[in-house]
């Protein structure tokens, strides 16, 4: 492969699209946005393949979709949690013992001719601790957890043109 197409980041809310309020809607828009462009920066920075912008011989696509997880970070059934597809819970205010938001996500390459589904990944990631003191979850809340998924990603795409199984490390 040669190409790498990235679809947007979607943002799988358990919350009914008529109850989101305006800050979740603008939230959930922030961290699709702030993760679909910081995964087009990588790919064109990496070298290792082209940025597409439309499917295409020798083209894999990046689907992926995000969710807060609403279970202890040391409960090691977290996995439970996780579908099959791509659809995710909902984010929202963390609720865990020391607050800290953890952020899941799916993500999988497809060959853009056949569909075949390349590589899949599920990640868990940690941000900041935040203070419980009921206010709404912000995107600076959970921009450290994105930054760290930014950060590996061109570690991953080496490892992936090289024809090796990225790690989450």
């Amino acid at each position: 492969y040669e190409n790498i197409m990235v679809a947007p980041i979607e943002i799988m809310s358990g919350i009914v699209e008529t109850e989101k309020t305006p800050e979740q809607k603008k939230l959930f828009q922030d961290i699709s946005t702030y993760l679909t462009d910081g995964y087009k920066k990588q790919i064109s920075r990496n070298g290792n393949y082209k940025l597409a912008e439309t499917e295409g011989p020798n083209t894999m696509k990046l689907e992926a979709a995000i969710s807060a997880v609403q279970v202890n970070f040391d409960d090691l059934n977290w996995y439970q949690y996780i579908p099959i597809s791509l659809a995710l819970t909902g984010i929202s205010r963390a609720t865990y013992s020391d607050e800290s938001v953890r952020i899941l996500a799916e993500a999988r390459m497809v060959d853009t001719q056949t569909n075949e589904v390349l590589l899949r990944r599920v990640s868990l990631e940690e941000g900041l601790e935040i203070p419980d003191d009921e206010a709404p979850l912000e995107f600076k809340d959970v921009k450290p957890a994105l930054d760290a998924w930014l950060n590996r990603a061109n570690k991953q795409l080496t490892l992936l043109h090289s024809g090796k199984e990225a790690s989450d490390e």
